[in-house]
């Protein structure tokens, strides 16, 4: 996944910006309205068990800035989900991913959908590495 950080960015003038403000809403809280609340309580149960997680966690806890595998400056914990530039971080469990991969490459919506445009929704919301 590339770095993301100019996602969202939106130039606005003066006038609108009070409009943009009354209707910010929080990360975690707007993921809810998309994702169901059974997904987003196992991301957290399985989060609570996978060393990596709580590996970054312990370390942006400790104050640490620097790390050779993830930029940390980039996560943060709400709700007891680790988000990374935006997106859900999925720990390492194949079933939890499967389940991700299978809700959105078979969405009743949009059909049946092909690789590029799975992923490309998945991306969307969810990281997890490789």
């Amino acid at each position: 996944m590339k770095h993301r950080q100019n996602h969202g960015r939106v130039l606005l003038t003066e006038g609108n910006f009070e409009t943009l403000q009354a209707l910010q809403v929080n990360t975690v809280e707007t993921m809810k309205l998309q994702i169901d609340e059974e997904l987003l309580s196992k991301i957290r149960e399985r989060s609570v068990k996978d060393k990596e997680v709580q590996e970054i966690l312990g370390k942006k806890a400790s104050g640490t800035t620097r790390d050779g595998k993830i930029a940390l400056g980039l996560c943060e914990e709400k709700d007891g989900v680790l988000i990374y530039d935006g997106l859900i971080w999925i720990p390492d469990n194949n079933e939890l991913r499967l389940r991700i991969l299978r809700d959105h490459h078979d969405t009743q919506a949009a059909e049946h959908l092909g690789r590029a445009r799975t992923l490309e929704l998945v991306s969307r919301t969810f990281y997890w590495p490789q």
